[in-house]
């Protein structure tokens, strides 16, 4: 499950990622979190879904800040999403690119 990590107005807004150790819990933050904040040259990285695109890819789509000195308007954009095993340990991964 994602979820948003910090102030929406914040430019270290960004997006987290918890597992569960069942569908009650208890549920585990990542260690890489955030797993999306400040790519390039984005900033107030937030506010997440998720699809999978007309070819099977997993998109991950978002909002981030148009300024670093001002909060709205935000602007939409959408990066790719991997599952990548380490250690026999699954994590997500977003591509920094948009």
């Amino acid at each position: 499950m994602t979820y948003s990590v910090n102030s929406y107005e914040s430019p270290f807004y960004g997006i987290g990622v918890v597992n569960p150790i069942n569908i009650f819990g208890p549920w585990v933050k990542e260690a890489k979190n955030p797993v999306l904040q400040r790519p390039g040259s984005l900033v107030g990285v937030g506010h997440s879904a998720m699809f999978t695109d007309k070819n099977g890819k997993l998109r991950i789509v978002f909002h981030a800040l148009n300024s670093t000195t001002q909060v709205h308007p935000r602007k939409i954009y959408i990066s790719s999403v991997e599952f990548i095993t380490n250690d026999g340990k699954e994590a997500m991964e977003v591509d920094k690119t948009t």
